[in-house]
């Protein structure tokens, strides 16, 4: 006669044989790549790639021609093949537009991003490793900047200085930098007091070594995932200045200005003025904040969705 053990055999093999899966599962999870993120980093291959090579191949974005206004995309009734995403209220082909306005959102984005990143490294770090009266002062300009709204001081910065593209950029990433620079802080303000960086100080090794040694690469993760993030918010905010007619001064297209134009004709039924810079817009934030998200996950070992 069987006894309790033998019949409870088949049932601990399974849930073994269970757990070895599920283990398999939870590392191949780790090590592999799910499809969204594949997409989203499409969509901004897709982005970078026709704002840098198709502008050359299209129609001149600054030609208007009044006989060819607002015709509409490939396929509908009236399209024009020689403008398959249609024209504006002016005659300007719509994809030339959106491809040189791409190119323009793109660029403010990414060094925007940059600069906020460097100028938020250095003070973060600075704050966070020397502590006392560096890191009140820091901290009390940062709370400062924070305290009024960042499209106010862009808004106010434009203005006073100019309205071209490297100024949009500069003014963008000193607005940005506060976010970078408590993220770096807090990391440093845990890795500091760390056995690592203790005993490299006890060893007499230079500050500048033990920084870009030990604390740097262990900060780069959340920064990068921040980062990530940040370029989504600059596309918006880099719209959002060419909507309120604050962005790259005409006969450079911006996306938010394309937007602006095209809401004229909107209450007419025309929708592709607004619908076509505003789908580009979308797509490469989502892809953006998809794509951090996911960055995210990876460098959090606690989070429940890095094993899916």
């Amino acid at each position: 006669m069987s006894g309790p053990s033998d019949l409870t055999a088949p049932a601990r093999g399974a849930r073994s044989r269970r757990g070895r899966l599920a283990g398999r599962a939870r590392r191949a999870g780790r090590l592999g790549v799910p499809a969204r993120v594949w997409v989203c980093v499409a969509v901004i291959a897709a982005a970078i790639v026709v704002s840098l090579v198709l502008p050359p191949f299209l129609a001149d974005f600054a030609e208007q021609d009044i006989l060819d206004s607002l015709k509409p995309p490939v396929p509908w009734d009236g399209s024009d093949p020689a403008h398959p995403l249609g024209t504006d209220t002016l005659g300007r082909d719509i994809l030339a537009r959106l491809a040189v306005g791409l190119r323009v959102s793109l660029a403010v984005a990414a060094f925007g991003t940059l600069i906020a990143l460097v100028v938020g490294i250095v003070l973060g770090v600075l704050a966070g490793y020397r502590g006392g009266w560096t890191d009140n002062i820091l901290m009390r300009v940062a709370d400062v900047q924070l305290s009024v709204p960042a499209l106010v001081l862009v808004m106010f910065a434009v203005t006073l200085i100019g309205r071209d593209t490297p100024t949009i950029i500069v003014v963008l990433g000193l607005v940005t930098w506060v976010a970078f620079a408590r993220v770096a802080r807090a990391q440093v303000l845990s890795l500091r007091e760390q056995d690592l960086v203790v005993a490299s100080r006890s060893l007499g090794l230079p500050e500048w070594r033990i920084l870009t040694r030990h604390v740097l690469p262990s900060i780069m993760g959340p920064l990068s995932v921040l980062a990530s993030v940040e370029v989504g918010a600059l596309v918006v905010a880099e719209a959002a200045l060419g909507y309120l007619g604050l962005g790259v001064p005409p006969p450079h297209p911006s996306l938010g200005a394309m937007i602006s134009e095209g809401q004229q004709v909107l209450t007419a039924g025309i929708w592709w003025p607004v619908v076509m810079p505003g789908a580009v817009i979308a797509a490469l934030v989502l892809a953006a904040n998809v794509l951090g998200d996911w960055l995210r996950d990876r460098f959090d070992p606690l989070s429940e969705r890095s094993f899916r």
